[in-house]
């Protein structure tokens, strides 16, 4: 199944920006109490200290990773109250896709870096690294512009700066793994 893109553009009629959850830490004992009724524990009021290792956490997830803490401490407390130490360990850091979001070239750099690291060390890829990277490379960057283009080769071409015939043939499944990129008829 393909996402449609314009769908994304009718759910965005008006954006509201929603600051991190920790940037918001006032509203974590309200969201816990809330979780905590989901959860079956309505009317459970958290010890400070509970609260208080709430409120320290970065919670790079934002409410998603709370709600999953809040949920993971319920199973660990049993049917007692939710101490601190019932909590997950706390995610210190951002996950590697938020360094991606941050730079993206910066991360894909690197990425390929570490890859072209990996297979110096495999004698099957020796004479063949470009072709492979090359063809790694071509195939998400292919689709994703066609499909924003709707399946038009033509505009698509255009956009990525490459002649419609060079495309076509890419695509076309002449290289091994372009059939499944073939554009819609």
């Amino acid at each position: 199944r393909k996402f449609r893109h314009d769908l994304y553009f009718r759910l965005t009629a008006y954006r509201i920006h929603l600051p991190p959850l920790r940037e918001r830490v006032d509203d974590i004992p309200l969201l816990a109490e809330f979780f905590l009724r989901q959860l079956g524990r309505g009317g459970e009021t958290l010890p400070p200290a509970t609260i208080a290792a709430l409120q320290e956490r970065q919670w790079y997830g934002n409410v998603r990773e709370l709600r999953n803490a809040l949920e993971h401490a319920t199973i660990v407390a049993r049917q007692g109250p939710i101490q601190p130490w019932h909590l997950p360990e706390a995610i210190d850091r951002p996950l590697e896709f938020s360094e991606f979001e941050r730079d993206p070239a910066t991360a894909l750099k690197q990425s390929v870096e570490a890859w072209t690291r990996h297979l110096l060390a495999d004698a099957s890829a020796q004479g063949r690294l470009h072709e492979m990277l090359v063809k790694l490379v071509e195939q998400p960057l292919f689709r994703i512009v066609l499909e924003q283009e709707g399946g038009n080769v033509r505009a698509a071409a255009e956009r990525l700066g490459i002649h419609r015939t060079t495309l076509s043939r890419k695509l076309g499944g002449s290289e091994p793994g372009g059939g499944d990129l073939a554009p819609r008829r």
